[in-house]
């Protein structure tokens, strides 16, 4: 009996350990993406560097990151790591992704084709099939679903509990970046507006100028031609 107790404490302990040690590679996962996306205010760049590690953090096939279109408020594939990029557009509610833009919830799947939600056009385009599938909402600061990041084929297995609460803490990363980056390139904008008015305000004034010194000459000129006159 206490041989097996042993056994049981050995066991718990292990447990206990690998938790442990899973709790510490998210934290560890979520630092480094924090100082990468921190490191950067230019779009591109900045999912980049988030989904290639989402895609290693995850252990997927492929991330790909949808965003929402204001105007439309239709999805499209932005960006992706992984596998073959290409652009998708995918209407309000189409697709797992769009299921989840939709409604603003986590969605996890082990069998996409068994899935009503599931759309196939995807796989059509880039030759793959999706087997297990991951998706969750990239939120602004007021709680809008702004994008939609998703990561598909887990290497080992389907995905997990633990694997939408990593998903669901990156999305929130992504969604910072996005608003930090939005505010950057509207600053940027902003500035280049005040910084071109500015340039077409001192070329009025060099205009002016010039017309008011041969304002100037042209008086000078008709007052010396009355005098030579008289």
């Amino acid at each position: 009996m206490k041989a097996s107790g042993d056994e049981d404490s050995l066991r718990t302990i292990a447990e206990l350990k690998a938790e442990l040690e899973r709790e510490q590679s998210k934290l560890r996962a979520l630092q480094d993406i924090g100082q990468a996306l921190g490191s950067t205010l230019d779009l591109d760049e900045l999912v980049g560097i988030l989904l290639a590690r989402v895609t290693r953090i995850m252990d997927a096939v492929q991330a790909t990151l949808f965003l929402v279109d204001d105007e439309s408020g239709n999805l499209w594939s932005r960006f992706s790591h992984g596998g073959r990029a290409i652009d998708l557009q995918l209407l309000p509610g189409q697709g797992l992704p769009g299921w989840v833009q939709r409604t603003g919830r986590a969605l996890n799947v082990k069998d996409a084709y068994q899935d009503v939600r599931f759309d196939a056009e995807w796989d059509r385009r880039t030759g793959h099939r999706t087997t297990s599938a991951l998706c969750v909402p990239v939120k602004n600061h007021h709680g809008r679903t702004v994008g939609v990041l998703q990561v598909l084929n887990k290497r080992s297995g389907y995905f997990t509990m633990d694997d939408e609460g990593m998903l669901a803490a990156l999305a929130s990363q992504v969604g910072i970046s996005l608003e930090n980056s939005k505010l950057f390139l509207s600053v940027v904008g902003k500035n280049m507006e005040l910084l071109e008015t500015q340039q077409r305000l001192e070329q009025k004034v060099r205009e002016l100028d010039v017309l008011f010194e041969i304002a100037q000459v042209s008086a000078s000129a008709a007052r010396l031609s009355d005098l030579l006159e008289g």
